[in-house]
């Protein structure tokens, strides 16, 4: 594992350990006859030191294996994103023109929008109308 890798594991892993609600530790600390429960990273745990380095279905984005889901505010463009997302990843054009993508199938699942909205906004992402402001909202 590269020290960039392990470097930025455990930035992460700090930042999700400041945010662990205090209810939850309490709750742990009592289950535990309460003594305190000491806050470990993954790459602390006992044979976790060779994690291997994830495989990329979009570079450095979205891993080859697994489950990906987008979550947000309204209007956060969530649904835009995910369809723009699983029509780079079906064609294997890069995403934004700058990550690699390798394709594969893609199977979009959306909880909340019915077909006609998800059909109307994958259409105007394929004309490019709405390209650039996504591209201007996320980078």
């Amino acid at each position: 594992m590269s020290d960039d890798y392990e470097a930025e594991l455990k930035d992460i892993n700090s930042k999700l350990a400041q945010v662990v609600p205090q209810a939850e530790a309490e709750a742990l600390e009592e289950a535990n006859n309460n003594k305190p429960i000491p806050l470990t990273t993954i790459t602390e745990k006992e044979g976790c030191k060779n994690v291997p380095v994830p495989k990329w279905r979009v570079e450095e984005l979205i891993p080859s294996e697994g489950v990906t889901y987008f979550a947000g505010n309204s209007n956060s463009m969530k649904t835009f994103t995910a369809i723009y997302f699983a029509q780079k990843i079906a064609s294997g054009e890069p995403v934004f023109n700058k990550f690699k993508v390798i394709p594969a199938p893609v199977i979009y699942i959306d909880e909340e929008n019915g077909a006609t909205i998800i059909l109307n906004r994958a259409n105007r992402l394929r004309k490019g109308i709405i390209l650039k402001l996504l591209i201007n909202y996320i980078l």
